[in-house]
């Protein structure tokens, strides 16, 4: 077991103690039942660093429970702070009850099993034995919290088994599933581990086989409107810490730094509809722009930008110096004579000359769009007048260019033609002055004697300078082609293993030589949102699951900032644009067999 060593959390707690106010705060905090045994030995030692006060109480994250977490908020219980499912948390800050910004990511919950003391342990270390094992039990415990919830939705509807096993269900809506295994009024209970140990009367069988399990991320998040926000942050700060990590591990759980912080990047807005977000670092911190208005193609649609000044960093959100601005509105489809195009897929780029480019497009549609580009010197505070692009050059068209050690800028793009049905084709575009003048060169559309239709390319770099790009098509699988002259030729293109549901995806070149990819992992639909890893660009591996809720969760955005974080931006219900932070050291792969995305990495 590993633990924090004892000088580590003297000096966590002894710089909480130096940030501590000198009124010492009440600090109110509702938790799930996962991350209790943990923080029940944690508080104390945050308690008597800091002289602040916690006082806790405890819900399930979701369900029809009075003590469930939201149920609490709705009923406006005075709270500071909540811990629960990272979805649930997710949920809330949509709903304007936890503070945007405020996720914290704390554990990384497995689910298991258990049976009464003395009882034969049952077999579950293959899928083939869990099922089996469940057949068997004459009475099943279930938690109705995440858990429960993630065998009646998605596994036992999987397996086709749902029905056999409500029958013999027992599901309990707040506390541990455990107990009634204790008590004899279940065989076998399912529960988070960290839940399941703590109880008397049982014993722990082990975790669900890999291709049953489902990881589940519990967060922090700051209550809006708390009474004591600055003790609140302080107390998360310490739970996320490494010295914390030996509570964390005896519980059963896992600490999930490393792991995500997410936050909108407005919650309202003057327009309806968002999307096709873009990203960029800046000398104040980072800055993003989309396409927004009535609906996609209304001739109301703009482009708008907001900027994030100070870091977000993933143990510590309510540390930033500040948060996203309001969104402005920085450029529109207004031509000379008073008509209104709309706008369409801007691109953020940081130029030679330390100006920051917004590439973007007008027109009625991508058919007959025209490429603009807009400039700032001061990391998008304001901007210049715009300018449109020479005839056939249309700028990146969705995803980021990128720059040579030589200055040059590559910039992926593609048209779609007027035709019926319209014929999709990919071209880069290359400038070698600073993108003052440009010239193109064109990927090959025939492979294997089949025409693949393909947009919005993005571009890795790949050792020795050689080139791959990536993207869209109407094929079902994600498209690729290569370059060995830094993008003035391309190789035939062909069709990659990952699957693509006609749906814009973004692309990474990290700086450890990985190749990291958002796209939707499914052929139908905008949703699950999914990372994936290579160390080739050919073979990927499932790295993370940023959406998997029904709806539209598209065109990502991802970049590698200087501090070695990646940050993604990406459509969320078309209404608004989620911000996502990622550690990419602390992802953790597993291989896709037969292309299908692994349980075990959610």
């Amino acid at each position: 077991m590993i633990r924090a060593p004892r000088r580590l959390i003297f000096l966590v707690l002894a710089g909480l103690l130096v940030a501590a106010a000198a009124t010492a705060d009440e600090i109110k905090v509702v938790t799930s039942g996962a991350f209790t045994a943990a923080y029940l030995e944690l508080v104390p030692q945050f308690e008597r660093a800091t002289g602040h006060k916690v006082v806790t109480a405890f819900g399930p994250s979701i369900g029809s429970s009075p003590d469930a977490i939201p149920n609490r908020l709705r009923r406006g219980e005075p709270i500071d702070v909540v811990i629960l499912a990272a979805s649930a948390l997710d949920g809330l800050i949509a709903d304007g009850q936890v503070a945007r910004g405020s996720r914290l990511d704390l554990v990384r919950s497995s689910i298991g099993m258990a049976v009464r003391s003395g009882a034969p342990k049952p077999d579950i270390s293959t899928l083939e034995a869990f099922t089996k094992t469940l057949m068997a039990a004459r009475s099943i415990a279930f938690s109705s919290s995440a858990s429960g919830v993630y065998f009646f939705s998605e596994l036992f509807p999987r397996l086709g088994i749902t029905d056999v096993i409500r029958a013999k269900s027992r599901m309990v809506d707040s506390g541990p599933a455990g107990a009634l295994v204790a008590r004899g009024e279940a065989e076998i209970a399912f529960q988070q581990i960290s839940e399941l140990l703590p109880v008397a009367g049982i014993d722990y069988v082990g975790p669900l086989p890999k291709e049953a399990q489902r990881v589940t991320v519990f967060s922090a998040g700051i209550v809006l409107g708390a009474r004591a926000s600055a003790a609140a942050a302080a107390l998360l700060e310490f739970l996320a810490s490494p010295a914390a990590d030996g509570a964390i591990r005896k519980s059963g759980l896992e600490p999930a730094r490393g792991g995500t912080v997410s936050e909108f990047v407005f919650e309202r807005a003057p327009f309806a509809s968002a999307h096709a977000s873009t990203i960029v670092e800046t000398r104040e911190g980072l800055a993003a722009a989309w396409f927004g208005g009535t609906r996609e193609g209304a001739a109301d649609v703009g482009i708008w930008v907001s900027r994030r000044v100070g870091s977000l960093t993933r143990r510590s959100p309510e540390r930033a110096e500040a948060g996203w601005t309001t969104p402005i509105e920085v450029a529109t489809g207004v031509q000379a004579d008073g008509t209104r195009h709309p706008c369409w897929n801007p691109v953020l780029f940081q130029m030679p000359d330390a100006s920051l480019a917004l590439f973007y497009k007008v027109g009625p549609s991508p058919q007959t769009w025209w490429g603009m580009v807009k400039t700032s010197r001061d990391d998008g505070h304001t901007w210049s007048e715009a300018v449109r692009l020479p005839d056939a050059i249309l700028g990146p068209i969705k995803n980021k260019p990128v720059r040579f050690a030589d200055g040059v800028i590559l910039a992926p793009s593609s048209t779609e033609s007027p035709d019926r049905p319209s014929r999709w084709r990919v071209h880069f575009e290359r400038s070698v002055d600073g993108g003052r003048t440009w010239t193109t060169s064109s990927a090959g559309g025939l492979a294997d004697g089949h025409d693949i239709d393909a947009i919005q390319p993005s571009i890795l770099i790949h050792p020795g300078g050689r080139l791959e790009a990536v993207g869209r098509t109407r094929s079902g699988r994600v498209f690729e082609t290569w370059s060995a002259d830094a993008g003035k030729t391309w190789t035939p293109m062909t069709l990659a293993a990952l699957p693509n549901p006609n749906s814009g995806i973004d692309a990474v070149t990290l700086r450890d030589g990985r190749q990291l990819i958002v796209y939707n992992h499914t052929d139908r639909g905008r949703s699950p949102l999914n990372v994936a890893l290579s160390l080739d660009g050919k073979a990927w591996q499932a790295a993370l699951v940023l959406e998997s809720e029904p709806g539209e969760y598209s065109y990502p955005a991802v970049i590698q900032t200087s501090d070695g974080l990646v940050h993604i931006t990406y459509t969320w219900q078309r209404q608004r644009i989620k911000h996502v932070v990622v550690d990419p050291a602390a992802l953790k792969s597993e291989p896709m067999a037969n292309g299908k995305w692994p349980e075990a990495i959610r």
